[in-house]
């Protein structure tokens, strides 16, 4: 659903050599390049404290950040949800591929406390070898998590942003008849939402009624935890004063204004932890029984409480 870039190199990639560029534009930018995989990143002092913060983050939050991950793949292979869900460029059903996905949650629950382990090491590895360390890091959150926590500063691909027009409860949708078809059906991927103009999967309504039953059920137990990482998190953020002190991607020149309103953000999602709780359960329910609606509702708050996807990334608009 997002544009999360593929492990199938990731772990075992060969050594990360950098250039740091000679054109100006690079230059005004801060960014190196890794070669081998062609991933921009900022310059070594603004990498080398981010993984100072890392270091003092992971302990506290990846162990309850694991907790959440574990339980919400449990209920995955549970409810048998790789076997029954459509799946991005699966054009025709493949039980093989479904359980090699089964095959790899269990396999994320059984290294969990390795991977957390992994995660400070590669920190601190970082502050000694900043690209290295961070290029690290990132490639264990993802083969953790299968997208990224904590180090959200590099997440590749454009992000999906927010308006009050995702919030509106009634839209009207058609599909998108410029766009794809599934290869076996003939019937377009993607449906849009005229009210916001976003192409969101074209599934089955039935489907749709299915994860957001699912969703009632995992939201009680699963975003009360998330949302005291998420409240720790911020709260950290605004204590280390990383708004102001690390850079920002797609920043040319240092501009308070937008750092400031990036902290108030922040501190407005701490005050509305509750509200957002609630507001997901609702969103749940509601998409049961209207549920292109309640399946955006429920993404919008998703990604108004974390700024990007936890519980149901299948819930989210494309990108592009």
């Amino acid at each position: 659903m997002s544009a999360m870039p593929q492990l199938r190199a990731d772990i075992g990639a060969p050594p990360i050599s950098w250039d740091d560029g000679y054109s100006q534009a690079r230059r005004k930018s801060n960014v190196v390049a890794d070669q081998p995989l062609n991933r921009r990143h900022r310059n070594e002092g603004a990498v080398r404290f981010t993984c100072f913060v890392l270091t003092l983050e992971t302990p506290f939050v990846h162990p309850i950040v694991s907790i959440v991950n574990v339980a919400y793949r449990i209920l995955k292979l549970a409810t048998l949800f790789h076997f029954w869900t459509k799946k991005e460029s699966e054009y025709k059903y493949n039980f093989k591929t479904r359980l090699a996905d089964a095959g790899k949650d269990l396999l994320r629950i059984v290294a969990t406390p390795l991977s957390i382990l992994g995660l400070e090491l590669a920190a601190i590895y970082g502050i000694l070898r900043p690209y290295e360390g961070r290029e690290l890091y990132k490639r264990i959150e993802r083969a953790i998590y299968g997208k990224f926590s904590l180090d959200t500063c590099h997440r590749p691909g454009p992000q999906v942003g927010l308006s009050m027009r995702d919030f509106h409860p009634i839209s009207r949708w058609n599909q998108d008849l410029n766009g794809e078809k599934w290869k076996d059906t003939l019937e377009y991927k993607f449906i849009v939402d005229q009210t916001a103009h976003r192409r969101y999967w074209n599934d089955p309504k039935g489907l749709i009624r299915k994860k957001c039953l699912l969703l009632t059920l995992g939201t009680p137990f699963v975003h009360p935890i998330t949302s005291i990482v998420n409240v720790a998190y911020r709260i950290l953020k605004l204590a280390t004063l990383s708004h102001f002190l690390t850079e920002k991607e797609g920043e040319g020149k240092y501009n308070f204004k937008t750092r400031l309103a990036d902290a108030g953000k922040d501190l407005l999602r701490i005050v509305a932890t509750p509200l957002s709780i609630l507001g997901l359960e609702l969103a749940a329910i509601y998409g049961i029984f209207q549920p292109y609606d309640g399946r955006k509702l429920y993404a919008s708050i998703e990604r108004a409480t974390y700024s990007k996807y936890t519980l149901a990334p299948c819930c989210q608009p494309q990108t592009s």
